[in-house]
C-alpha cells in the first residue's frame, strides 16, 4: 500500500560508516607500507607477484599511488554522494568537480579499495560525454584490471551502464554535447573486446576476470544485465548494493548493433574451439568456469548448430554426466541454466529419455529437487506432465521437507492440480489452525500458499487468537504469516474479531521494524469497517510523537495518512473511500446500484401520514 523501507537501515548504515573508516585508515596504511619500500619503476610498474588459478605466478598492474590529500579528498566525497542529501542541480555540479579532479588519476582510483567505490558512484552518475571518456581513461589496459579484486568491480560498472548508451546510440537517442570529434561507446567496446581476445581462455578461469567476461557477452548479446546469479555471487552483489545496478540493467533484450553480434562469436568461438565433451563436461562442473558457460549456454540457446550444450549432455558417457550433475552443487546449477534456457524441442527429448520417472527421486534429494523446480518453472517445459507425476507422491516430498518443489508444483500445476495438492498438504499436517501453531520456516511458507484459497483463509482467520497474533507479529519469519492471512477477502464478522484485539497493539507495532508491516496491511484489512479504521487512526495519533520518532513509525504514519486525519478530516475520507472502491473487484464486493451517476436513493418513510386506524364498531 505504502513505501517500503529497510528493516534494519540504522543498523547498516552504523556499520557501513564503520567500516568505510576501516577502508581510509587501511589505504593510508598502503600508502606508507608501500613508501617505505622504495620508489616504483615508472608510472607503471609492477607490485608484488600474484598467483592465478593455475598457481603460476604473475605481476600485479599497479598505476601508482594517491598521495594523502587526494586520498582524503576522493574518501570525502565518496561520503558526499553516499549521503545522497544534494538536490539535483548540487549533484551534476559536484560531479563535474570530481570529475574534473580526477582527470588523468582513473586507473590509480580504480586500484585503490577506497577510491574504486567513488569510480562506481561517479560512472552511475556520469552523462553520456563522461562515459565516453571513463571508457577512454581505462583503454587498453583492461585486462589488467579484469585481475585485480577493487579494479574488476569497476570495469563491471562501467560496461553494466554503457549498455544503455550503446542502446541509444542505436536509436540515435545518445546526447553528446562536447564539440570535439567523439568516439562512439560501440567502437570503444568493440576495441575493449578485441584487446581481451588473446586473454579469453585465461580470463574464464580467473576469479575476477571471469565474471568482467560474462558480463561482455550478454552485454554484446543484448541479454538482460539483470542481478543475475550467475553474473555476481552473492557476496559481491551485497557489497556493491550502493551502485544500484538494477536500475540500468533491467531490460530482458537490448538492442544492439551487428558488431556486437560479430564480437559474440568471435568470443564463443574462442571459448568453445577445441573442445570434446570430456573437456566441455569438466568446464561446466567447475566452480570457476560454469558459471561463465552458463552464460554461453543462454546465448547458444536459439542457434541450430551443435552448441556447447550438444558437447556435455549428449554422446558417449552423457548418462554419467546427468547423474553426477543431479548430485552436484555446481553442475546442478548449470543444468538448471540448461533446461530455462533450451528450445523445446531439446528439453522435451531431454526430459523423456533422463528425467521422467525419476522425477520423485530427484525432487525428494538436497541437489535434484533444483532441476525439478527448474522443468516446473520452464515456460517451454512439460510442466502438466511433471506435476502428475510427482503429485500422488506430494506427502513423501513434504516428509523429505522439500517445501519449495511442492510450492512450485503449486505455481505450475492446473485448478484441479493444485486443489489436490491442497488437500495433500492438509493430510500431512492436520488443518490450517495446526499449521498457524507452528513456528516452522517450512510450515510458515505453505501457509502462505494455503491462504491463498478462501477456504483456507477463513479457517486461518478463524483459528486467529491474542497469543498467536502477539507471538508472530514482530517475529522476522511469522510477521509474514499474518500479513498474508490479514485480506480483505476474508467474511467481515473475523475480520471485526480479528481487527478487535489488533486495536490495542497497533502503536507498538508501528514502531516495530516487522509489526509495522502488519499495521500497514491493516489498512485493506479495515474494508467495509469504518469505525473501526477510525479506531485504528485515533490509537495511532495517541502516539504520534512516539511514530515520528522512529523510522517505522514515520512510514506507518505516512501510509495511513494521519496528517490528513488529524487536520482535514473529510479529504481523509475521499481517500478511504476511493480504496475501498478500489477494492471491490478485488473482494468481488458488488458496487452500489446507481442511477443517474448517483446513488440510487432508498424509499422514504412519509411519518407525517396518520396512522390509519380500522374503524371499530360502537357497542
Amino acid at each position: 500500500m505504502g513505501q517500503t523501507r529497510g528493516r534494519r537501515r540504522d543498523k547498516k548504515e552504523k556499520k557501513k560508516i564503520e567500516q568505510e573508516q576501516d577502508d581510509l585508515e587501511l589505504a593510508f596504511e598502503e600508502v606508507n607500507n608501500t613508501s617505505s619500500q622504495g620508489d616504483w619503476e615508472g608510472s607503471f610498474g609492477t607490485a608484488p607477484a600474484d598467483q592465478t588459478s593455475s598457481g603460476q605466478s604473475r605481476q600485479a598492474a599497479f598505476f601508482g599511488l594517491l598521495d594523502r590529500q587526494e586520498l582524503e579528498y576522493f574518501k570525502s566525497a565518496e561520503s558526499t554522494l553516499a549521503a545522497n542529501a544534494l538536490t539535483a542541480d548540487e549533484k551534476v555540479a559536484f560531479v563535474e568537480n570530481v570529475f574534473e579532479e580526477s582527470k588523468g588519476k582513473e586507473l590509480k582510483l580504480v586500484t585503490n579499495q577506497v577510491c574504486s567505490k567513488l569510480f562506481e558512484r561517479l560512472v552511475m552518475l556520469a552523462n553520456d560525454d563522461q562515459l565516453i571518456y571513463l571508457l577512454k581513461s581505462i583503454s587498453g589496459h583492461v585486462f589488467v584490471l579484469s585481475l585485480q579484486k577493487y579494479s574488476s568491480h569497476c570495469v563491471e560498472t562501467l560496461l553494466w551502464k554503457s549498455a544503455g548508451l550503446v542502446e541509444r546510440e542505436v536509436r540515435k537517442e545518445a546526447n553528446y554535447t562536447m564539440s570535439d570529434e567523439i568516439v562512439s561507446a560501440e567502437m570503444l567496446i568493440v576495441f575493449l573486446v578485441n584487446e581481451l581476445r588473446p586473454h579469453v581462455s585465461e580470463m574464464a578461469k580467473e576469479k575476477y576476470s571471469s565474471h568482467v567476461l560474462r558480463l561482455i557477452l550478454l552485454l554484446l548479446a543484448g541479454l538482460s544485465l539483470g542481478n543475475d546469479p550467475a553474473l555476481r555471487s552473492k557476496k559481491s552483489r551485497k557489497a556493491r548494493e550502493y551502485t544500484d545496478m538494477d536500475a540500468v540493467g533491467d531490460l530482458d533484450q537490448r538492442q544492439v548493433p551487428s558488431t556486437f553480434t560479430e564480437a559474440s562469436n568471435e568470443i564463443l568461438t574462442d571459448l568453445t574451439q577445441g573442445l570434446d565433451s570430456s573437456k566441455a563436461r569438466n568446464l561446466a562442473i567447475d566452480p570457476l568456469t560454469s558459471p561463465l558457460y552458463q552464460v554461453v549456454v543462454r546465448i547458444q540457446s536459439s542457434r541450430s548448430y551443435f552448441t556447447f550444450v550438444d558437447l556435455c549432455l549428449t554422446g558417449e558417457g552423457s548418462e554419467a554426466f546427468y547423474q553426477h550433475t543431479t548430485s552436484d552443487a555446481v553442475g546442478t546449477h548449470f543444468l538448471q541454466s540448461c533446461l530455462m534456457s533450451l528450445p523445446r524441442k531439446k528439453l522435451l527429448n531431454i526430459y523423456q529419455t533422463r528425467f521422467k520417472g525419476n522425477l520423485v527421486k530427484m525432487a525428494c534429494s538436497d541437489n535434484g529437487n533444483f532441476v525439478v523446480q527448474s522443468l516446473l518453472k520452464s515456460k517451454l517445459g512439460p510442466k502438466n506432465e511433471v506435476v502428475a507425476e510427482l503429485l500422488s507422491e506430494t506427502p513423501k516430498i513434504l516428509a523429505e521437507n522439500q517445501v519449495q518443489v511442492v510450492r512450485t508444483m503449486l505455481q505450475a500445476g492446473e485448478p484441479a492440480q493444485k486443489a489436490e495438492i491442497y488437500k495433500l498438504i492438509i493430510q500431512r499436517y492436520g488443518s490450517v489452525a495446526e499449521l498457524l501453531l507452528s513456528n516452522d520456516l517450512q510450515k510458515a511458507l505453505l501457509l502462505q500458499d494455503l491462504v491463498t484459497q478462501p477456504q483456507y483463509l477463513q479457517e486461518a482467520g478463524k483459528a486467529l487468537t491474542y497469543e498467536i497474533i502477539t507471538s508472530k507479529a514482530t517475529d522476522p519469519v511469522q510477521s509474514h504469516v499474518l500479513e498474508a492471512i490479514l485480506r480483505p477477502e476474508m467474511e467481515i464478522v473475523e475480520r471485526r474479531r480479528i481487527l478487535n484485539i489488533v486495536v490495542p497493539l497497533v502503536a507498538d507495532l508501528a514502531a516495530n521494524a516487522y509489526g509495522s508491516h502488519l499495521v500497514d496491511k491493516l489498512w485493506p484489512f479495515c474494508f467495509k469497517l469504518k469505525f473501526v479504521r477510525e479506531r485504528i487512526a485515533t490509537e495511532l495519533s495517541k502516539h504520534e510523537e512516539t511514530l515520528k520518532k522512529s523510522n517505522y513509525g514515520k512510514m506507518v504514519w505516512k501510509n495511513w495518512k494521519l496528517d490528513k486525519y488529524l487536520h482535514s478530516r473529510k479529504e481523509w475520507y475521499n481517500i478511504v473511500k476511493e480504496h475501498e472502491d478500489s477494492l471491490r473487484e478485488t473482494v468481488n464486493e458488488p458496487p452500489a446500484p446507481r442511477a443517474n451517476g448517483k446513488a440510487k436513493p432508498r424509499p422514504r418513510i412519509n411519518h407525517k401520514k396518520p396512522y390509519d386506524r380500522p374503524e371499530t364498531k360502537a357497542n
